[in-house]
This record gives C-alpha cells, structure tokens and sequence, in this order.
C-alpha cells in the first residue's frame, strides 16, 4: 500500500497487532513490533534463530555489510542494525580492495562487487 512502516511501543497496540496476524506465543523473545501506518499490516522480529523474521534480519545485516564494504554511502544507522560496525565494515571493504589490488587481480565475489557498484549511482 506504500505506507510508512513505524515501531510500535505500546504493548496493548502490539498485543492487538499478534491477534490480529496471527503471532502464536506471546511470551516468545521479541526484538521490535511494527506496523504500517496506512493499512495496520503487523510485523515483528524475533530473536529465535530458527524464525523467518531472524532469517531475513540475518539477510539484511549481511546485505547492508557488503554495501558498507562496497563503498556505498550509508546515511543513519537504525536501532534495527545497532549490531553492525559501520566503520569496521568499511574498513574491512578497504582492506579487501586493498589486498586484492596488491595481489594483482580481482576475485569474483558472484557479481556482488558489480551489483553493489550499481548502488552507488544516484541514478538508479
């Protein structure tokens, strides 16, 4: 619907939010509830290892290092990511690029290099 997604605090909001989308235990770990505020649609992050919500985070955070080690220009940092080192990723992709230019080639990452370069257009 292209609404803003936006954090929801109050857990009666977040109560209503499991009723309604189906969320099956309550008392589980819960990392961050939200919602979108045009339609209400529910979504929520756990932090069990084996939910789709902490697979996809894991997918995220991955994505967002590899754009931090890509040169991407990041702006902010979410509470959602307060785990990732912005300056160590950074610092990591020098070195990577550093170390691959000494050796006197570049390794296919799987076009990872390519893509992330795309997200440097402001075109795009």
């Amino acid at each position: 619907c292209n609404g803003q997604i936006i954090e929801v605090f109050e857990r009666s909001e977040q109560k209503k939010i499991f009723e309604e989308f189906g969320y099956p235990d309550l008392g589980q770990d819960l990392d961050h509830v939200y919602k979108c505020d045009t339609c209400g649609q529910g979504y929520w992050w756990s932090s069990s290892p084996t939910s789709s919500a902490s697979r996809v985070k894991d997918s995220c955070t991955h994505l967002l290092k590899l754009c931090l080690q890509g040169g991407v220009d990041v702006q902010g940092q979410p509470d959602f990511f307060a785990h990732v080192d912005y300056e160590a990723e950074r610092k990591r992709g020098k070195e990577n690029l550093n170390a691959q230019s000494s050796e006197g080639h570049t390794r296919s990452q799987g076009g990872v290099v390519e893509v992330v370069g795309w997200l440097k257009d402001q075109k795009l």
